[in-house]
Order: C-alpha cells, then structure tokens, then sequence
C-alpha cells in the first residue's frame, strides 16, 4: 500500500511538472537564456517576467507569505505572471500554508495572476471538501477561492446518486457540487430509469441532477412515446427525465 501510494504520489509531481511549461508559456518560454541564477536572499523582492533558476533554496515573497522555494533543497525554477507575482514553484521542503481548503502542508504551490492560491501538491492529506473529508494528492481553486479540483487515490465518497467508490479526478462547480467524478469501477445507481450500472465518467448538473453516465452495457429504456436503446451513453435534463 505504502509503495502503490508513492508511485500515485510520483506520478502525481510528474504530472504537475510536465504541465509547468504550459503554465509558464502564458508569460514567457522557459529557454537557457531566459533563466537566471539566484543566490538565496533573505528577503527576495524581485519582480521578473521570466522564470528564474535557483541555484539554492532561496525566500521569496510571495501572496501567501513569505516561502522558501527549491526543490529537495537543490534549487529549483521559479515561474512568474506577465504582472510579475510568482506563478509556480516547488518548496524548498513541506510547509504548511493557509489555503481556501484550510492549512495544509503544501510541496507545490501555485497562484493565479491575481495572487489567490491556484493548486497545491499534498503528499495524500486530509482535506475539508463540500462532500466532506478527502484524501488528496492534489487540490485546485477557482481564482475567487473554492474548490475547483482535487486528486485522489480510491476512496469513498458521497455524491447525489449515492456513496460511490471514485479515484483520480473529482470537480466541483464554484457553489461547491459536484461537477464530474470517475468510477473506480462500474457501479450501479439509482436514476430517473432505475437501477443503472455506469462507469468511468458521471458528470452532474449545478443542482445536483445527474446529467450523463457511460453505460457499463447497453441498457432498454421505455419511452413516453417509443421503446429506445442506449448502447454507450445516457444524458439527463435538469429535471430528470432522459435527454433524447
């Protein structure tokens, strides 16, 4: 168990990392000639548009107070917005931070160009969510400071068709519902139709309505007017009844 959440874990930094080009490319791309070397500072105020590569852990002020940047105390790149706050880094080691989820002992941070907190690398803590208390590897914010997203290894975890098994990738609408979860397996639900049994993707409405599911087989379904059958697919309205 210890070495499956490791790998999840790894898997996990391996992906935020590999994105950090992407998020980087917003204000500048990340060349040999854009990077430069920075001594650790007591009280680092430089504000550049490109990213910086430390050569040390190194202080920087930052919206959510002043952080030690640097990977496993080896250095490290530090990204920036076009308005010049920090827009990603990875600590210099685990710190706790007050974040819209709570305090929480962050490995990654990042922030959005207005300086509210974007997304945070835990090591699969405990975090307060609309639907309770989750396990996570990663949590997201929309930029007014809710929940967006949040990784996780399988747990269960209540949802408006019931307390289902989820793995990976929960998202939330900015009121807090649930806006999509994936099944760690097919599993059957109540709905409009009956007992369904759906995998991989369930997405929800704002009001917590279902609104599709992937069919884990194909499934009979006697309509108002006709008899139809969905092989791959079933797609709510917001009041219930089966789109079609």
């Amino acid at each position: 168990m210890i070495k499956k959440s490791y790998l999840i874990f790894s898997m996990v930094i391996l992906l935020i990392f590999s994105t950090s080009f992407l998020w980087a490319s917003e204000s500048t791309n990340c060349s040999e000639k854009s990077v430069t070397n920075v001594k650790e500072s007591a009280d680092t105020k430089i504000k550049p548009k490109k990213p910086i590569r430390l050569i040390e852990p190194t202080l920087f002020d930052t919206p959510a107070g002043k952080l030690k940047f640097g990977n496993n105390n080896r250095g490290g790149d530090v990204y920036f917005h076009k308005n010049g706050k920090i827009k990603q880094g990875w600590l210099a080691e685990p710190t706790e931070i007050d974040t819209p989820a709570g305090r929480l002992e962050l490995y990654v941070i990042s922030f959005w160009a207005s300086g509210n907190i974007r997304s945070v690398v835990l090591d699969n803590q405990e975090v307060e969510t609309s639907v309770g208390k989750l396990k996570s590897y990663v949590v997201s914010f929309y930029d007014g400071g809710g929940i967006s997203s949040i990784v996780l290894d399988k747990q269960m975890v209540k949802t408006p068709i019931g307390e289902l098994e989820l793995k990976d990738n929960i998202e939330f609408y900015t009121n807090g519902s649930i806006k999509q979860v994936e099944l760690s397996e097919p599993q059957a639900v109540d709905t409009s139709m009956g007992k369904v049994k759906l995998k991989d993707f369930v997405k929800f409405y704002k009001n917590g309505i279902l609104k599709e599911g992937e069919l884990a087989k194909p499934r009979v379904v006697n309509m108002p007017s006709r008899i139809i059958k969905l092989y791959y697919k079933v797609f709510y309205n917001e009041d219930g009844s089966i789109k079609w």
